[in-house]
């Protein structure tokens, strides 16, 4: 008999993924870089100092420990499945029944290994082999951890795999999946968006409030469903939904409330900011809005989202002004997200003046997203950001009646991408609140004040490329236990290969950049355009003699689960596996070389 301790439960729709050999999706290298994060996760839940000490502590038989090796590890492998074989619906993860009177003398058996349930549409002799393979390299990275205490140990995975066919019909493991009353933890993979079909009544906001076409309901049918390919992942179906029958893995009620709560403890905050990413304004001028000097920031890929019980919550946790400030209607890169927000503010407004609120602390205020203008004095008239302009704002003008032309960028129609700027040659355009200057004092100050010891990573993030939680704080991201510093573009296009070389002039060991895949980009072909230039800016590192895997470039797809903050952690792991780096001085400043 088993129990059911810390279930992870992954879902993943049945999107076609590019098949790969399974000693590739379960390498040596693979499962090792699984391990080592399952022990990052503990060294951070234990609060131990160091691998080694986690290490130590299994070896030692710490309960809590091994509940949170077991526990991370299990995590990995369900999102290894969930995103290397598109048939897996859900993992679930238990351990040996240990009753509550024993629990005092309970020791952890380090050499039982994961006991796995993995739920798939039907069975396939792939999975079989995935599973074997990385059972078997688990197993060898876990006796090269642990040494002599599981040198006996058989194998490290037992895994029961069970179709839709085993669950209809309670078949083995299945019926004990059935038994099942315990909400389990959801561990997110390949999408960000699922819906509970036993809450769904079929009333059809859903389909109303999705500007993509991705939910419908069949003639006949009593539920709606998602096309996942069709799906952005805005989450204005999450907000609207009025059963709660469509869950989100980022930025869900539950996630938002905990955030606020503990701002309000840490901080004292009375005021909340909830910005979109697309037009994000100043720290000064949400105060201004606020009409207050200190404000929680919450930075959304869409205001569009943020659940109406949201704001009930926040008040009654004290908060006593929330500001919603989402991007003009023809700046919103969801369509009709500010469109939804705004009218669901005069509803909340309506409604927390009949409930007695002063309507005043809720505040709605349309921003101006970045855009881009022309230094006629610096344009040479190339043409160049002409035919780079997804969005047709980019027209010539003659100068003076001169054969020479001149670009002119119609503001109303430019959406800010940034494209235009880091592809002038003369440097003759800008881009509100992320010109060259700014980025490249940016760039400065944050490498400055990194400690001297250990690699210093430097991260540019897409404001769309991926949705976590933990991507909260406002202006920009910190990881100070691996000496990361992230700042935030409005799209992968807009970093200009002098940035990065900046960057490394800087003192930077290691620079990181994320952006959308092809085709998920929210402008257009930024992606692409970005994927053409930093694949040359790398081969002219490897020609000058620089080690050009200090520069890693990640594209993230839409709804693949997988986290900004998981690979840069990665890759400064890495950076720091490299050769130490030689200090020399040019012009007063550092330049690091490998």
């Amino acid at each position: 008999m088993v129990q059911q301790v810390t279930d992870g439960h992954v879902f993943v729709p049945p999107i076609p993924a590019m098949r790969e050999p399974s000693e590739r999706k379960a390498s040596t290298s693979v499962c090792r870089d699984m391990i080592l994060r399952t022990l990052d996760f503990c060294e951070k839940r234990a609060r131990l100092q160091g691998h080694n000490a986690v290490v130590n502590a299994l070896a030692r038989g710490d309960r809590t420990v091994y509940d949170y090796f077991f526990y991370g590890l299990a995590k990995e492998v369900g999102h290894l499945l969930g995103e290397t074989d598109a048939a897996v619906k859900a993992v679930y993860f238990f351990e040996p029944d240990a009753s509550a009177g024993e629990s005092n003398g309970w020791m952890p058996n380090l050499s039982r290994g994961l006991d796995l349930i993995v739920w798939v549409d039907t069975h396939s002799e792939e999975l079989s082999s995935l599973v074997q393979t990385l059972d078997a390299n688990l197993l060898q990275q876990y006796k090269s951890m642990l040494g002599s205490s599981v040198a006996a140990m058989p194998s490290f995975l037992s895994v029961e795999v069970v179709s839709d066919e085993d669950v209809r019909e309670g078949k083995g493991a299945a019926a004990l999946m059935t038994s099942i009353h315990t909400r389990p933890l959801e561990v997110w993979s390949r999408f960000v968006l699922r819906l509970n079909t036993d809450h769904c009544g079929g009333c059809r906001i859903c389909t109303t409030v999705c500007p993509y076409d991705a939910i419908s309901i069949d003639p006949g049918a009593t539920t709606a469903k998602i096309n996942l390919e069709k799906c952005q992942a805005c989450g204005l179906c999450y907000s609207a939904c009025p059963a709660g029958a469509i869950e989100s893995a980022y930025y869900d009620f539950a996630s938002l409330a905990r955030n606020v709560q503990s701002s309000v403890r840490a901080n004292g905050y009375k005021a909340i900011a909830l910005t979109c990413r697309g037009s994000t304004p100043s720290a000064s001028e949400i105060e201004q809005i606020l009409g207050v000097s200190g404000f929680m920031p919450i930075c959304l890929p869409c205001v569009g989202r943020t659940p109406p019980e949201f704001f009930l919550k926040a008040l009654s946790m004290g908060i006593e002004r929330i500001a919603m400030i989402p991007c003009r209607d023809d700046h919103c890169r969801f369509q009709d997200g500010s469109k939804i927000s705004r009218n669901r503010f005069f509803l909340l407004r309506s409604l927390l003046q009949g409930l007695g609120y002063d309507p005043d602390v809720l505040i709605f205020y349309e921003a101006e997203g970045p855009t881009a203008s022309v230094n006629a004095a610096l344009c040479t008239g190339c043409g160049t950001c002409i035919g780079l302009c997804p969005y047709g704002a980019i027209r010539a003008e003659s100068k003076n009646g001169n054969v020479l032309f001149v670009t002119h960028i119609d503001r109303e129609r430019c959406q800010g991408c940034g494209l235009c700027v880091a592809s002038c040659p003369s440097k003759a355009i800008e881009i509100d609140r992320f010109a060259d200057r700014q980025l490249i004092s940016r760039i400065e100050t944050v490498l400055a004040a990194q400690p001297p010891d250990g690699p210093r990573i430097l991260g540019f993030r897409c404001n769309w490329c991926s949705y976590e939680d933990d991507d909260l704080p406002y202006d920009r991201l910190r990881y100070s236990s691996q000496n990361i510093e992230i700042i935030r573009v409005p799209c992968a296009g807009r970093i200009d290969p002098l940035h990065i070389l900046w960057a490394f002039l800087n003192g930077a060991d290691g620079i990181f950049l994320g952006g959308c895949s092809s085709g998920d980009c929210r402008y257009v072909w930024g992606s692409e355009r970005a994927q053409t230039r930093f694949a040359r800016l790398r081969e002219l590192l490897d020609e000058s003699g620089f080690d050009s895997r200090r520069l890693r470039i990640q594209w993230f797809k839409r709804g693949s689960g997988e986290t900004y903050s998981d690979a840069i952690r990665s890759f400064a792991t890495d950076v720091a596996k490299l050769s130490t780096t030689s200090l020399r001085s040019t012009g007063g400043r550092r330049c690091r070389n490998a």
